[in-house]
């Protein structure tokens, strides 16, 4: 795997991934993450475009993803307009977030 960092906001969660040390960060706790759920990931979003906007709302989904490889930085951003599925990307990023 080349991805030195991930950066992962979705409303008020927000962490960092490692994925050549297998470690995720939040709120400077440090916990670790297997190659397995890096690469589930990585599967999620790796057809995603880059942009999701929709302006005919004034509530809704915020995420912003952050992709560091090779010293240039991909970012998938979305505002109340999500990739199809985001519901499994939300999950996981729940399930993530939620570790202890």
């Amino acid at each position: 795997m080349n991805i030195d960092k991930i950066e992962i906001l979705v409303n008020d969660i927000s962490f960092t991934i490692l994925p050549k040390e297998n470690k995720l960060i939040k709120k400077d706790k440090i916990t670790t993450i297997s190659d397995e759920e890096i690469s589930y990931l990585i599967s999620i979003i790796r057809t995603w475009k880059s942009n999701y906007y929709n302006n005919k709302y004034f509530d809704g989904n915020v995420f912003e993803i952050k992709v560091h490889s090779n010293d240039k930085v991909d970012i998938i951003r979305g505002t109340r307009n999500l990739p199809e599925n985001y519901e499994e990307f939300s999950k996981l990023v729940r399930s993530l977030y939620g570790r202890r």
